[in-house]
Order: structure tokens, then C-alpha cells, then sequence
């Protein structure tokens, strides 16, 4: 076991503290000389008498290393400007990285009974911050508000689990809002190292919950249905998932407005090239499902017979010679629709054809494309969110114009259901 330990004011405690937990290696955390003062790591490695067994006393106890008998080589003296936070806060964590990388199998422990409000404040803060650390207080009897009972000292856990997971929900939801799951999980895994069985395996269900999502957020439908489908009741979009993972369901109106959803996501986190690659798909699979739904036609191997004739001079510009077979991509498709007399969305296409060409130049010239220029925020924003808006007034007309439902899906959910949060 290793103790940290802020030393300042009296020494009692800290003497009572390494009596108790019987550490094998102490780092005394001390302040530094002040002007003629001299710092607390006197009280740690003074020469002669330089405690005092009670106030007003003059000094007639030896340093704190000879107290406790602590052998050479098995502590260490540190010191730090004592009323700096940050300062503080920097070595504390410098030590707490030595001590990992000396006892790598050892058990931390700080108390911060002693030293400066500030000094106990940063190593609170480091343990906080920190599952590995457990923090420790010594306390005792108070007859008066300056000082505990001398010989009344005993050290005990600081309870700190309610600010670790505070601290951790924090943390958790702010990845969520940028929809970070992947992020959100990584969090949430590394707490369960930090803590008991009984809680850890409560905290599994806000893992399952964002490793449902992050696995949403990449497509794999199934295994999304299979991580979240315990947590139905948090997630309304859960009946829409089992859909989406069907053949049905991954070429289907939904679908559209799920890559429209996933372009967004990607938008909130700035990752405009795939936003606007999300959106070039969102585009190209709406067409894709009209022209299979209303003609059978497949844009992969188009069956030319279901074209109007006066189409097929259009389709055999299309044709692959090496498979003899005709393909259509985003722009050919949506061309197609105007050759089908009374067509709805080919009509509602004819006034915003140019607006798909200003999209598919900016998405053209991207790194995710064919050319070599980032997408930047204003570029996504002048160009590849008129063409959602666009994709989702489609979607709203489409019952109008076909008689068929489509099932809408919401916006993914960028916080922790608050019931997911209570089982902490």
C-alpha cells in the first residue's frame, strides 16, 4: 500500500494515519519555504525537535519520519507552493503517476487531513478524479472549532462514490450530447474497473444502453436490436430497429430517414465529410426504393422493359458493355422519373434538380469523394442540408402520393434514460 498525504498544521493525524493503514512506501505532499518560513517538510525531515506534543508548546517531538519510524528509502518529500491550486493539483497527479509506474500492484490511499486548504483540496480532487485512489480523512473528537481531541485520531474511508459517478455522468453526457457512443462507453467501461461487483453490475445496463446506439450509429441493426432490446421501454425507436435489420426494412423509406438522422449526428460532432457522405446516400437510396416500389426497377441492373420507350435511348447510355447489364447512379436515377408520365416525386423533382447539382459538386470535390477539398461547416450548411430538408418533405408526401404509411424514426437519444441513471 501507498499513502498520500497533505502535512501542514498538525501532525497527529498524519502520524495516527501511517500507524493505522501500515503503508509500505508515503509520499508527504508539503509546501515549500515562504519567504524566512519555512515549509511543512519540516515537520516530515526537521533536524532535532520540530513538533510539538500540544499547542503553545515549544517543539520537543522529533520529525514525523522518526515518529513513525519509517525506514530510508520507503517515503518521499514533495513539495508545492501551498495556497496554488493548480500547482498542487500538477505535482499531485506527477506523483500518483510515479507511485503507478514504482508499485504498479499497489494499493493508493490519500489522506488529506493536513497541509493548506488548497494543498487538501488538489489531492481531493486528484482521488475524486481517479477510481485507483482510496480516499482517506482522519477525524476525532471535537471540543472546540480549532482542533480534534488530541488521542482521539482514527483514519477512516472518505465516502466518495455519489461525486465519482456524478463526476462520471458528467462526463457521460457530455459525449452523448455530440452523440458520442463509442465515447460514452468508454467512460462507462473504465468506472466498472473502479468499482464493486454490486455496482459495477448495475452500471452494465447504461453500457449495454450506449453499445446498442454506438452499434445503431455504424448500421449494424442486428446487433443494435440485440443490446437494446432489453431497454425497449427507454427507446420509443426500438419497434422501428427490428424493421431496420430486416432485407425489407435496409431498403425502405425508414432507412432514408435513418442515414438522414446519422448525417446529422455526424454534423453535431463536425465531421462534415461524412455528414455529406451520409446525405449523398440518403439521396440516392430515396430514389432507389421509389423506382423499386412503383416499377420494380433495380438501379444495380436496370430491366430496361420497365422503362417507357421513349427512356431506353437514356438507358443504353447507362449500359456496362463488360456485364451488358444497365446501372443508374444518383443523377441518372432521378432523371429516369421524369420519362414516367404523372410521376409524383419526377414532378417534384423537376424544380430542384439544380439544387441536387450544387450538392453533388461540393460532395464531388471532397476527400471522401473524388476530389481533395474538406467539407467545412458552411459548405454542409449551404449545400447538404437543403437536400435533407428536401429528403424529408419526400418522406412527408410520400403516404399522400402512394397511399402506403411510412414509419417515421425519430433523432437517436443523445443522454442516459434518468431510470438507467437511478441505478446508480
Amino acid at each position: 500500500m501507498v499513502l498520500l498525504v497533505t502535512v501542514g498544521g498538525n501532525h497527529q493525524p498524519i502520524v495516527r494515519a501511517i500507524e493505522t493503514i501500515k503503508p509500505e512506501f508515503v509520499v508527504f505532499l508539503c509546501s515549500h519555504d515562504l519567504g524566512t518560513t519555512k515549509g511543512s517538510y519540516e515537520q516530515v525531515v526537521g533536524k532535532g525537535n520540530v513538533l510539538r506534543s500540544s499547542p503553545g508548546k515549544a517543539p520537543d517531538l522529533p520529525n514525523i519520519v522518526v515518529l513513525t519510524e519509517l525506514p530510508e528509502g520507503h517515503y518521499k518529500v514533495v513539495t508545492m507552493p501551498p495556497d496554488d491550486f493548480e500547482l498542487c493539483y500538477a505535482a499531485i497527479r506527477k506523483e500518483v503517476a510515479f507511485v503507478k509506474k514504482e508499485y504498479p500492484r499497489g494499493r493508493i490511499c490519500a489522506d488529506y487531513t493536513g497541509g493548506t486548504k488548497t494543498m487538501s483540496a488538489a489531492l481531493v480532487t486528484v482521488a475524486v478524479d481517479d477510481p485507483e485512489i482510496q480516499l482517506l480523512v482522519t477525524v476525532g473528537d471535537r471540543r472546540d472549532l480549532e482542533k480534534v481531541a488530541d488521542r482521539t485520531e482514527h483514519t477512516t474511508a472518505a465516502p466518495t462514490a455519489r461525486v465519482r459517478t456524478q463526476r462520471i455522468l458528467d462526463s457521460v453526457d457530455q459525449r452523448l450530447t455530440v452523440y458520442d457512443y463509442d465515447g460514452a462507453e468508454a467512460i462507462l467501461r473504465e468506472a466498472v474497473a473502479g468499482l464493486q461487483t454490486d455496482n459495477a453490475q448495475r452500471v452494465r445496463g447504461a453500457i449495454h444502453f450506449c453499445q446498442g446506439l454506438k452499434e445503431w450509429d455504424k448500421f449494424q441493426y442486428a446487433r443494435a436490436y440485440d443490446s437494446l432490446k432489453p431497454y425497449g421501454r427507454y427507446l420509443k425507436q426500438i419497434a422501428v430497429l427490428g424493421y431496420l435489420q430486416s432485407e425489407q426494412g435496409s431498403r425502405s423509406y425508414t432507412a432514408v430517414e435513418d442515414l438522414l438522422h446519422n448525417a446529422e449526428r455526424r454534423y453535431c460532432q463536425e465531421r462534415y465529410d461524412d455528414a455529406v457522405a451520409r446525405v449523398y446516400r440518403s439521396l440516392e437510396l430515396l430514389v432507389q426504393v421509389w423506382l423499386q416500389e412503383r416499377y420494380g426497377i433495380h438501379t444495380s441492373d436496370v430491366d430496361v422493359s420497365k422503362v417507357p420507350s421513349e427512356a431506353r435511348p437514356f438507358m443504353e447510355l447507362h449500359r456496362e458493355a463488360r456485364e451488358d447489364t444497365v446501372k443508374l447512379g444518383l443523377m441518372a436515377a432521378w432523371d429516369l422519373l421524369q420519362f414516367f408520365p404523372d410521376d409524383a416525386l419526377g414532378r417534384w423533382y423537376e424544380g430542384r434538380r439544380n439544387v441536387f447539382l450544387d450538392f453533388l459538386q461540393h460532395r464531388n470535390l471532397s476527400k471522401l469523394a473524388h476530389g481533395d477539398r474538406p467539407v467545412d461547416k458552411m459548405t454542409y450548411l449551404r449545400s447538404a442540408r437543403p437536400v435533407i430538408e428536401m429528403c424529408r418533405e419526400v418522406l412527408g408526401k410520400i403516404p399522400s402520393w402512394t397511399g402506403k404509411r411510412v414509419g417515421r424514426l425519430e433523432q437517436l437519444p443523445n443522454r442516459l434514460p434518468d431510470e438507467l441513471k437511478q441505478l446508480w
